[in-house]
């Protein structure tokens, strides 16, 4: 129950969690709450779209004229519009098996650019630089990935709660602000996040032809 109460306190008022708590618990405890919120926003978020995508599939095959004008809209025919649906679902596929991996690797991969960016563009703030506290910043705000599995805007929004929920994570644990904090916040961000979701996504089309 401890944990249950820490997990909701770091996703839905992580500035209390942070104030209140990250100082009281163990790395142990705050590497496995990062892991558990990366493990099942990705996992549950993608099971939903896989569901959504199927479920469109099959409901255009049996029912396609509401979808023809919208394709037509967009140039898009018939053949390609079952083969977006097709890479999407090997896409969410992918993350599910690859998901364990990521969830583990999230936090030190993550909190590894945050320092490493943090130590080069704050040189004045080095000294009191930790990259064991970085991480644990890190494991903190990658809970808010749970909020992976709204459908829809699901992903944005646990994109933005992680790089808000980093930036008041530093703040707190360094006391450091401003405009150098919030650029490594994030392009540590797009570095682990937008960039990884494009290689992975590039994977997608040749994992779908693998399953076929």
């Amino acid at each position: 129950m401890l944990f249950l109460r820490d997990f909701l306190l770091a996703v839905f008022k992580p500035k209390k969690f942070f104030t209140e708590r990250f100082l009281n618990i163990s790395k142990t405890r705050i590497e496995f709450l990062g892991i558990v919120g990366i493990f099942c926003g990705i996992v549950l978020g993608n099971l939903f779209t896989y569901a959504l995508a199927s479920l469109a599939g099959r409901d255009f095959l049996i029912n396609p004229e509401p979808y023809m004008k919208a394709l037509a809209s967009l140039n898009i025919d018939s053949a390609q519009f079952v083969d977006l649906l097709v890479v999407q679902k090997s896409y969410s596929l992918l993350l599910i098996i690859l998901s364990p991996l990521i969830s583990y690797m999230g936090a030190h991969i993550f909190g590894g650019a945050l320092y490493a960016l943090m130590w080069l563009l704050m040189p004045l703030d080095r000294p009191k630089l930790e990259i064991g506290r970085t991480m644990n910043v890190a494991s903190i705000a990658l809970c808010s990935i749970i909020f992976y599995i709204i459908p829809g805007l699901g992903p944005l929004i646990a994109v933005v709660m992680v790089a808000i929920n980093t930036s008041t994570g530093l703040r707190i644990a360094y006391n450091v602000v401003g405009f150098l904090k919030a650029s490594c916040v994030l392009v540590a961000v797009y570095i682990c996040f937008f960039f990884s979701a494009a290689s992975l996504q590039l994977l997608a089309y040749p994992f779908s032809k693998f399953l076929q």
